[in-house]
């Protein structure tokens, strides 16, 4: 029997660029599972992204976002290749979002708990 992998929890920093401009965010919650897949809270000014990817051929993941403001939900695709090293992962990869093609990147480093968690022994 397989042995169960456990979370790997990680924070960071966010970027975009495309039509012409370059915008900068946060990272406040990435959890990679032992299924493959990898959700991402993400925070740009008052927005509050949805990240939901799951992993295809080797460390590229595809997937998309959602963004609920103002009453409304707005959604969209992303993709990225996973690079890691050892100071952290890096996600590179396409964002779209109202027809627009961004390149997007998030620089995450693992950490053992979120800071809303309480640490476990």
């Amino acid at each position: 029997m397989a042995t169960p992998q456990k979370l790997l929890k990680m924070l960071g920093t966010v970027g975009w660029f495309g039509d012409g401009a370059a915008y900068e965010g946060k990272i406040g919650r990435a959890i990679l599972r032992h299924d493959d897949t990898l959700a991402i809270d993400l925070i740009w000014g008052p927005c509050k992204y949805s990240v939901q990817l799951k992993r295809g051929d080797g460390d590229r993941f595809d997937g998309n976002w959602t963004l609920r403001s103002a009453g409304a939900t707005l959604a969209g695709n992303v993709s990225a290749m996973l690079y890691r090293s050892s100071s952290g992962h890096l996600l590179f990869g396409e964002w779209v979002e109202e027809n627009t093609r961004y390149r997007w990147w998030a620089e995450l480093i693992e950490v053992a708990n979120f800071p809303d968690e309480t640490a476990r022994t």
